[in-house]
């Protein structure tokens, strides 16, 4: 990775949002991280800086995961963002609906750091 890489993170669990924060720092090359508690406050970042990845959680408050997917797609100067995310829930129809939606990578909660380690670098590599 060249240039210094801009992450988001939508995680409205602190403790989450500060193990993926942490995790992810060394693999990206000391990328800059954003964490936002909600997908209000995300869709508001993603108006005012470019970021190279969206990481979501799906159950957040204001706006969920997969409205954010939806403004983030219907978006023009979004839609090609690579969108992760990440969630607890188990349906596999709510997985289906999403990549019907543009989400470009889903990882089920609990995950290893590793796996989250791989996508996030995977994605930031296609960027």
């Amino acid at each position: 990775m060249s240039k210094q890489k801009n992450i988001l993170i939508a995680e409205d669990d602190a403790n989450i949002a500060l193990a993926v924060k942490m995790v992810l720092r060394k693999p990206t090359d000391g990328a800059n991280i954003t964490v936002v508690t909600d997908g209000q406050a995300a869709w508001e970042c993603l108006q005012q800086q470019d970021y190279d990845l969206l990481i979501s959680d799906w159950n957040m408050p204001n706006l969920t995961g997969k409205e954010l997917l939806a403004k983030v797609r219907a978006n023009k100067a979004t839609q090609q963002l690579p969108f992760l995310l990440l969630s607890a829930r188990p349906d596999v129809a709510d997985v289906v609906s999403l990549s019907a939606g543009g989400v470009t990578e889903y990882i089920a909660k609990p995950f290893e750091n590793a796996e989250l380690v791989a996508l996030v670098v995977k994605l930031l590599a296609d960027e």
